[in-house]
């Protein structure tokens, strides 16, 4: 069984209605949301995050004439991470904070 720890907000599956998750633990594992053989817990309270933290928009760029760019550049994947964004280049030929520097490959002659 996979577990996840953490804050998940929102949540629902292919656009359907958001779901309840400390609803539906207390009526499946009752008031302590505890199973006898999986002691985990799910407790409501997730902080909200700061109202100035960016997002994955849109980011100006100005070293390129003030274009309008996504945060990470060359197909990386942007994520929301508390107060910051980082990005995720392991699917790309690119790394750096914003997947803007290109990876060097170097293939010996054989």
């Amino acid at each position: 069984m996979r577990m996840t720890e953490g804050c998940i907000g929102n949540f629902g599956i292919n656009n359907d209605t958001e779901i309840d998750i400390f609803g539906l633990a207390e009526s499946t594992f009752g008031a302590n949301k505890t199973t006898p053989d999986c002691q985990w817990q799910v407790v409501p309270g997730c902080f909200q995050r700061p109202a100035n933290a960016p997002t994955c928009g849109q980011s100006s760029d100005y070293a390129n004439g003030s274009q309008e760019l996504p945060y990470c550049l060359n197909d990386g994947i942007c994520l929301q991470v508390w107060t910051s964004l980082r990005c995720a280049c392991e699917l790309t030929t690119f790394t750096g904070k914003r997947c803007h520097l290109r990876k060097c490959f170097y293939y010996p002659p054989d």
